[in-house]
């Protein structure tokens, strides 16, 4: 996200006084007296990591992939693709890695090799047909001018598996302090399948709209980069922890 949190901070400027977007959820309808989400967000560990107003934008979208399977965009794009090439490596042995919750996982070692602060890692919890839970983490942006030195992050994953065939792991993500933040999600997910030289993975990333957007394509581009990038990491990350 640093790249992406950075060329918006730069296309700032230029954009000044045009229309902005924002992300805006249908309301939905709650119980007289009950908070919107609140059943969601004590489902999700996590969602409330940066306060009641970031569980709130988070809520009505969980309570959607709750009640309805955890959809992501409309389009999803495959950008990178890895072997985990390993004699002991299965599908199953992946599952149960992405399963952890200590310090020292695939998932935390990944963020952490992007120097963030901050990082909240709760337990998973049931969502859906699978497991859920939102990482919340403070992200260093490259230097610019007038810039802050970095973002909050909430990201929120999704761990389901249909047994020794392939696992798959969902996430949305949010970047709280940067411009245009609530015009959009950044999604995607990471698919694990058994093939006949060990366990592929195949990444993909796509953009929920629900306005128009200025800055779509700079948004589009520098989260495809990051997602390929990111996508790379991982796949040296699972190899080391499960070596």
């Amino acid at each position: 996200m640093s790249g992406l949190a950075a060329v918006l901070l730069l296309l700032r400027p230029a954009v000044l006084g045009l229309e902005r977007c924002f992300l805006r959820r249908p309301e939905r309808e709650h119980a007289e007296g009950a908070a919107p989400g609140g059943n969601v967000r004590s489902q999700v560990p996590g969602a409330d990591t940066f306060g009641d107003e970031v569980a709130q934008a988070w809520a009505p979208i969980l309570q959607e992939y709750e009640e309805g399977g955890w959809m992501l965009a409309p389009e999803l794009h495959r950008v990178h693709s890895e072997e985990l090439s390993h004699p002991s490596l299965n599908v199953r042995r992946v599952h149960k890695e992405l399963r952890r919750v200590d310090g020292d996982s695939a998932l935390v070692r990944l963020w952490r090799g992007k120097n963030v602060t901050e990082l909240t890692q709760p337990a998973w919890a049931p969502l859906g047909e699978g497991l859920a839970r939102c990482f919340g983490l403070r992200l260093p942006l490259k230097p610019l001018p007038l810039a802050p030195k970095s973002t909050r992050v909430s990201t929120c994953y999704h761990l389901s598996s249909d047994g020794a065939r392939s696992t798959e792991l969902a996430w949305m993500s949010k970047s709280l302090d940067v411009p245009y933040a609530s015009a959009f999600l950044v999604t995607g997910k990471f698919v694990f399948r058994q093939d006949a030289k060990g366990v592929s993975l195949d990444c993909y990333v796509g953009w929920q709209w629900l306005d128009r957007c200025m800055v779509k394509y700079v948004i589009q581009s520098e989260s495809r980069a990051e997602t390929a990038e990111m996508c790379g990491d991982f796949a040296g990350h699972i190899r080391e922890v499960l070596s």
